[in-house]
């Protein structure tokens, strides 16, 4: 595995953000509260789930943490996380204990690990915090199996390190199958977020039209109410809002017109239940889709009918 960063808070040279342990408790939850709800595809977060999680952020710490904040400090916290699992992970006697945030084993099982590993022996005194939590999301990170006697998590309990030896060659082919790993996650998120900003881009011009709209409305309706006499003014003002309208909502048609329709995620998913695909073959459906925007563009241009007739 890559050389990992040494400590959680330690500002680096791409993310002057100083993160204190009450946002990595609140970052790490919500990484987790994503994955559940399924806004993390082949391991890699969506645009969706950034999303959430920022605003959430911004709403208990302030509007100034952007994206790229979460970006490098995921980064950071699995550079840091991985020091500690590519040590203790798979070796006998060690256990990390939720209280002290600590690797913990007899004086004389460490001296034995120290001996054959240096570097370790800072871990005697140096705490890991959330290796709970980030262990569970370490899992998809990972590309080795990890099975449940391995590590184990339980409130009040320490998870026990199984009984095995990695060795070296088993070290180098994880790190060049993450390597792999971390090419395809980027170009896909890169994907998803232009995807991602061209439905906004529209949903955005969507919004204004009718924000004008009811502002006009508004003013027609507040100037009724001041005198009988500017009624007639009043009709004409909503008269012309709605003259307007009509011209914003063409212009919106051509709009969409000119632009090639793009299809969410959630947009896949619901074709592919609508056409009743059998549950073992609609993930794999899903995200074959999600990954080929041709692909996506093909199987939406065909009716519905069409589709169930075949």
């Amino acid at each position: 595995m890559a050389k990992r960063a040494s400590c959680q808070g330690e500002a680096t040279s791409r993310d002057t953000l100083r993160w204190t342990d009450e946002m990595d408790t609140t970052f790490i939850d919500a990484l987790i509260e994503e994955s559940r709800k399924g806004n993390r595809v082949d391991g890699t977060f969506t645009t969706m789930a950034y999303d959430n999680i920022l605003s959430l952020l911004r709403s208990i710490y302030g509007n100034h943490i952007r994206k790229e904040n979460l970006k490098n400090r995921l980064k950071t916290l699995k550079d840091h996380f991985g020091v500690c699992y590519d040590n203790f992970h798979g070796l006998s006697g060690f256990s990390w204990n939720p209280i002290t945030k600590m690797f913990e084993a007899e004086a004389e099982v460490w001296e034995e690990l120290i001996k054959a590993k240096p570097e370790v022996k800072k871990w005697m005194r140096t705490p890991i915090k959330h290796y709970d939590k980030l262990f569970e999301i370490y899992e998809e990170w990972n590309e080795d199996p990890v099975t449940p006697h391995a590590t184990s998590f339980t409130m009040g309990h320490s998870p026990e390190i199984g009984l095995s030896n990695q060795s070296t060659g088993s070290q180098r082919t994880s790190s060049r199958g993450t390597k792999r790993k971390t090419i395809m996650s980027d170009k896909l998120e890169s994907e998803m977020e232009t995807m991602s900003k061209g439905i906004q881009a529209l949903t955005d011009m969507m919004k204004d039209g009718n924000h004008f709209y009811e502002r006009s409305i508004n003013i027609a309706e507040k100037q009724v109410l001041t005198a009988e006499e500017q009624v007639q003014v009043a009709k004409e003002q909503v008269q012309f809002a709605k003259q307007q309208v009509r011209i914003t909502e063409r212009g919106l048609v051509i709009l969409k017109q000119s632009r090639p329709r793009i299809y969410s995620e959630n947009d896949v998913w619901t074709e592919l239940e609508n056409l009743g695909v059998m549950p073992e073959l609609r993930m794999r459906c899903y995200r074959f889709l999600c990954r080929e925007d041709r692909a996506k563009r093909e199987f939406f241009g065909v009716p519905t009918d069409v589709h169930l007739a075949t």
